[in-house]
């Protein structure tokens, strides 16, 4: 079985949602320059000379073992140390971590983010998962989407490279995901998905076991079903 990973929306549990959306205005923290996370270009290589902002923390948040930081967005995941130990010897395959500090109540925390090198494009089944070409149209009494063609994409560069395509061709059409298929099929316990749109995380079972016996906090696991129906 394989899981989506997402953070917790639990107020009970984390206190606020998100946890962290600013950093510690005290520190120069220069989000255009080349160094900044935000300006990070995935060419599946580890990351050279990136810095990370001193993050600060909702005081209504709880410091759990995964926090939801909205500035570290989709490519990290801020984690405790205690999490990083938990997971660190199942299979992760290539990633970095770095450490981050985090303001909470005035104290200073120390985090990880961890960094997952890649993405597995494979676990889609591209052939599988069914696209259309749609135009948004305006009746008298209603709106609606109309299909024009249903086009065969066979993996996320074919994606990508339709989507530019079709905004060339005709800014009004809109390449809609009717259908997902998921191959099943991954070597590793936590990885991230490239999904037609959006990037998600996925995990093992085992991942997920692992998470629960250690008592981590934070986490939200939901299941991936094999197919998945989007429209």
């Amino acid at each position: 079985m394989f899981y989506r990973l997402n953070t917790s929306v639990n107020h009970d549990e984390i206190g606020s949602y998100p946890q962290i959306e600013e950093i510690d205005k005290s520190e120069q923290y220069d989000f255009r320059e080349p160094y900044s996370i935000r300006n990070i270009i995935e060419v599946e290589q580890p990351l050279i000379g990136v810095k990370f902002p001193r993050f600060k923390m909702k005081a209504k948040a709880k410091a759990t073992d995964i926090l939801s930081n909205v500035i570290a967005g989709y490519k990290f995941l801020t984690i405790s140390k205690r999490a990083f130990l938990a997971i660190s010897d199942l299979s992760l395959g290539r990633f970095q971590v770095f450490d981050v500090s985090i303001i909470h109540r005035k104290k200073v925390l120390d985090y990880h983010a961890l960094y997952l090198i890649g993405f597995q494009d494979g676990f889609v089944d591209w052939e599988k998962c069914k696209f259309g070409v749609a135009d948004w149209r305006t009746y008298y009494d209603r709106q609606e989407w109309i299909y024009l063609e249903y086009p065969k994409i066979n993996s996320y560069r074919e994606y990508h490279n339709y989507i530019n395509n079709l905004v060339k061709k005709d800014k009004n059409f809109t390449l809609k995901t009717i259908q997902v298929q998921y191959t099943y099929s991954s070597d590793f316990d936590l990885f991230r998905v490239r999904l037609p749109g959006y990037v998600i995380y996925a995990c093992s079972g085992y991942f997920k076991t692992i998470v629960e016996r250690e008592g981590l906090t934070g986490f939200q696991f939901e299941a991936l079903p094999y197919s998945q129906k989007v429209d």
